[in-house]
């Protein structure tokens, strides 16, 4: 039979019961607007109940609280961080797009196209005007601007990858704080919940943290079950990229920098930083991310391919386009001849732009001693020019195809310019698929790639160097010091008055055989327009990916978020339920009452 004060105690588990459900829900309105906070709710279940004496069935014993608990949908969670790690990577790529676009800088009065339209305006008026110093002098001025617009777009493209390179070291920082924040919170869960708790709210603040992380780099997390020294089970917390760990419970893995030992490009900025996996200082993994922030920075700064376009990739094209135009207009200009001298001669075999301003002597020296970077089988490194004789030899019949009337100039300048060009790609193939043999072959003895392109010299052989950092050329020492170097006649007998020499340098600008994109002038409007595309790509990836995560946000929210109305209606539910149970404690209080101070009264 069950004890006078049954009731009570039946009462006051629903008083309790309602007024912890209450605080529930009052902590869940205080957190509405709390980032990450996951709403909770309060599971109760009845007490044992008690058995009734002749088979009349149970009686029940009240409510019992058993945990409150947070609401999560870990899909949902994955499904987030997955779509905002491709966010993060996207997003770092549009801003990189939009910053190179903002060093090309077209189309405006400041970029290479102009600076291209007036270098070969000012040919045209030389043309004109063989004989007038002016038109050279201004020849001279614009080939000088060409030059320094070249350079200001190199170091510029070389300045934001330095820039990236820092921002690297600075997001490998924030990484791994983020890893020792996200262990220092499972050893809080971890003691919190080893008498059976549930900590609801730490967890919503290390949850947080990896979805910042997912932000960096593609990150998994679950929890797994592992048995204890005691011969218990506890839960464990971890967080890989790619697979590997980055937190396993109390342990975090480093991702850590060191410098880079050899140029993965030739015009890379120095000592750019390569990422490992550490741990207590040793090295136990290369990083790899497929996306994130970090894959961003390290496609953008090292990436050098159609696919995977970064700074390289320019600065490769850009320099393709320089040693080309520019070695082109020097093949031509040494046809010419100046203007004679007091003495009555006429310069001949002068290139308007070298290295570094030299003049055409000692420019060709350097190349001849030490132009040519390249590895025989062994490996061991070759310098110096390698002359072309094969190339030389079919470039010669073309000109005495032209001498003999049997093609018309522009043929023979198509046809010079496709040799060249096709020599070059496949002298690059060759020499660059037994770097990559060599570098697979010697991990630890990696040799830098150099592209190749190929130069007329004064000897009227062709040679295969390295090819020149754009920022490098300028106008050649011959033609800066002495204007009448500038080389408009291609007979030496018909100066001053000759500018057939002059109109062919104008007439190289619309060569369609100079490159696989066409003319000099398709080349520069291919290569901006693609950047256009690449940018506008990227800002509609951003954009579809936006609105991607604002979705998975949203659903993840309708499981997890406050909803401010459905916590009014639980109040109130739990309000009636509190004064409810009130008003029985109150009635088994009145009937007590009668039993103690009523009942047998009668006869006294």
């Amino acid at each position: 039979m069950a004890s006078t004060f049954f009731g009570l105690n039946i009462a006051r588990s629903g008083l309790f019961a309602s007024q912890r459900a209450l605080n529930v829900v009052s902590h869940n309105v205080a957190n509405a607007d709390t980032k990450g906070y996951s709403r909770q709710r309060l599971e109760t279940t009845q007490y044992t109940p008690l058995a009734l004496a002749g088979g009349e069935g149970q009686l029940g014993t009240g409510v019992e609280t058993n945990t409150i608990h947070q609401i999560r949908n870990e899909f949902l969670d994955f499904k987030f961080r997955d779509e905002n790690s491709i966010q993060g990577e996207w997003e770092f790529k549009k801003e990189m797009f939009s910053a190179i676009e903002a060093i090309f800088n077209e189309p405006s009065d400041s970029g290479i196209i102009k600076a291209t339209n007036q270098f070969f305006s000012a040919l045209q008026e030389f043309s004109k005007s063989p004989d007038n110093l002016t038109t050279r002098a201004l020849v001279r001025q614009r080939a000088i601007a060409l030059t320094e617009g070249m350079s200001r777009v190199f170091g510029q493209l070389k300045d934001a990858q330095k820039n990236i390179d820092f921002e690297i070291d600075t997001t490998v920082a924030q990484i791994n704080g983020y890893a020792k924040e996200i262990a220092t919170y499972n050893k809080l869960i971890h003691e919190t919940e080893v008498d059976g708790g549930v900590a609801n709210d730490i967890r919503d603040q290390r949850a947080l943290v990896v979805d910042k992380l997912s932000s960096l780099v593609d990150v998994q997390a679950y929890e797994d079950t592992v048995k204890l020294r005691d011969g218990s089970f506890g839960k464990r917390f971890n967080v890989t990229v790619m697979g590997m760990p980055l937190v396993s419970h109390y342990q975090t893995n480093t991702l850590d920098t060191y410098k880079r030992r050899t140029k993965l490009h030739p015009d890379d900025a120095e000592n750019v930083l390569e990422l490992r996996w550490t741990h207590n200082n040793k090295k136990i993994a290369s990083f790899n991310s497929n996306s994130g922030k970090v894959s961003a920075l390290l496609d953008m700064r090292d990436g050098d391919k159609e696919v995977n376009k970064g700074i390289p990739y320019y600065i490769d094209k850009l320099n393709n386009y320089v040693n080309r135009v520019f070695g082109e207009l020097n093949r031509i200009h040494m046809n010419g001849y100046g203007l004679k001298d007091a003495l009555g001669n006429n310069s001949h075999g002068i290139m308007m732009f070298t290295m570094d301003g030299k003049d055409t002597a000692n420019f060709e020296t350097d190349l001849k001693n030490k132009g040519l970077t390249t590895i025989d089988a062994a490996g061991f490194s070759l310098t110096g020019a390698q002359e072309m004789s094969t190339l030389t030899a079919d470039i010669n019949t073309t000109l005495a195809d032209f001498a003999t009337a049997s093609i018309t100039a522009d043929q023979r300048d198509d046809r010079i310019a496709s040799l060249i060009r096709k020599e070059i790609a496949q002298q690059n193939n060759l020499l660059k698929a037994k770097f990559e043999k060599y570098n697979d072959d010697h991990p630890d003895q990696q040799k830098t790639f150099v592209p190749k392109t190929i130069m007329r010299f004064s000897d009227d052989k062709y040679y295969l160097v390295d090819q020149i950092s754009c920022d490098r050329f300028k106008i050649s020492a011959d033609v800066d010091l002495d204007l009448n170097k500038f080389a408009a006649a291609t007979d030496s007998d018909k100066t001053p008055g000759d500018n057939s020499n002059a109109l062919d340098l104008v007439n190289m600008r619309s060569n369609q055989a100079m490159f696989a994109w066409g003319s000099p002038d398709d080349y520069v409007n291919s290569l901006v327009s693609n950047l256009g595309v690449d940018s506008e790509a990227a800002t509609k990836v951003v954009k579809n990916q936006k609105i991607l995560v604002n979705e998975v946000e949203n659903r993840r929210q309708s499981v997890m978020g406050v909803s401010l109305d459905e916590e009014m209606s639980e109040m109130i539910k739990f309000q009636h339920s509190y004064s409810a149970n009130a008003r029985v404690l109150t009635a088994m209080d009145e009937l007590l009452d009668v039993i103690v101070n009523r009942m047998g009264l009668v006869g006294r």
